[in-house]
């Protein structure tokens, strides 16, 4: 490993390069802050001691540029017993670590030890955040073909809104691993090892967190038999829902009342774009301030899982109510609307042996009850 030895006085320069050549290091030595900037220019090595009191540029100074050509760097200073508080201000500019001369071999491994274990920690988040950005633009790539097969095949599957809640459902899960990375670099060396595997286990908590948000966006994406399933309504609302947190106004609430006792027995991904529909639509509705409810309940005696989903919104008029599941009728603007969201929605509710209905009064809201048909008791299995 390269690393970069920058003092004014030649005797350290010559026993500490020694020392560190005898442990492996291919040593750089430079006398001064000037020297020593242009030799990590080229050389850019990952970790550099510098003397923090030399003529001309100084180490704070040496720090300042270092951090600003390559900030992953681990600089680590080298100071005397006079200038603790040149030392602590280092720290204030992102150093490494500090160590006072005369420099005792073992101080000199730990702080080396230190800077090791950070840019080990720096390169294994590198490539974990690449190799999820990658998987990431792989999901979205894949959701945008299938949106252009089904529209081809005037299916609608809603990916353009799954789309969009990509980048906001995977940014928590990513901001949670980038600040438990975070602080371990910058708490490594004060913790125990009890205090790493704690934020180490948020870390792998939160990617698969992330890796369930995207093996959820693929699996809703690809095109499959219809297969029916025992599923938990409650798992599959919440799921679907999800998909598009992120578009969900500040200004929408959206309640969920699902007991978690009631199964149904459907195709996951098509029952999910069903869902999906009516709740866009739902959200779509409500201009202002609004609540969208979804409820459900088994009437045994009928045989169907009831479930009801209310917006609060502008209603539709009742000229217009007995067409909203023909194909293509739409009531939005020109190019913001296919008119087969809700047609969709009703071929697969049907071809589920179900029914849907609509409810509506302009200015107070729309119901939309989907009824499901029980099988096998599937609500208690």
């Amino acid at each position: 490993m390269k690393l970069l030895l920058i003092d004014d006085e030649a005797p350290v320069r010559e026993i500490l390069g020694l020392s560190l050549r005898s442990e492996g290091y291919e040593v750089m030595t430079a006398a001064s802050g000037k020297e020593g900037i242009e030799i990590f220019r080229r050389e850019n090595p990952p970790i550099v001691l510098t003397d923090i009191k030399m003529p001309g540029m100084d180490g704070i100074e040496v720090l300042k540029k270092i951090k600003q050509i390559n900030p992953e760097t681990e600089v680590i200073i080298i100071t005397g017993h006079g200038d603790m508080d040149l030392a602590i201000q280092s720290l204030q500019f992102e150093a490494s670590d500090f160590i006072t001369k005369p420099i005792k071999d073992e101080a000199l491994a730990v702080a080396l030890k230190r800077a090791k274990e950070k840019l080990e920690m720096k390169q294994r988040l590198k490539e974990y955040t690449t190799n999820l950005e990658n998987k990431v633009k792989e999901a979205i790539e894949e959701l945008r073909i299938k949106e252009m097969q089904l529209f081809q095949s005037k299916k609608l599957a809603a990916l353009g809104t799954l789309l969009a809640g990509v980048a906001h459902e995977l940014n928590n899960p990513l901001s949670n691993i980038s600040t438990s990375c975070q602080i371990l670099l910058e708490e490594i060396e004060n913790t125990d090892l009890d205090f790493r595997k704690h934020f180490l286990k948020q870390i792998e908590e939160q990617t698969d967190k992330a890796r369930n948000i995207i093996r959820s966006l693929l699996e809703f994406s690809r095109q499959k038999e219809f297969e029916k399933e025992t599923l938990n309504l409650k798992d599959i609302i919440q799921e679907t829902m999800s998909f598009i947190r992120g578009q969900v106004p500040a200004r929408v609430e959206i309640r969920v009342e699902v007991p978690e006792s009631i199964n149904i027995y459907a195709d996951k991904q098509r029952i999910q774009q069903a869902f999906l529909n009516i709740i866009t639509n739902a959200i779509q509705s409500i201009p202002n301030e609004g609540i969208i409810s979804i409820k459900a309940e088994v009437d045994e005696d009928k045989g169907f899982v009831n479930i009801k989903f209310k917006d609060t919104g502008v209603g539709i008029k009742p000229e217009i109510l007995p067409r909203i599941f023909d194909p293509f009728f739409t009531t939005k603007e020109v190019g913001k609307g296919s008119g087969l969201g809700l047609f969709v929605t009703h071929e697969i509710i049907e071809r589920h042996g179900g029914r849907i209905t609509v409810k509506s009064k302009v200015g107070e809201g729309t119901s939309f009850l989907v009824q499901l048909p029980l099988r096998k008791r599937a609500y208690e299995q």
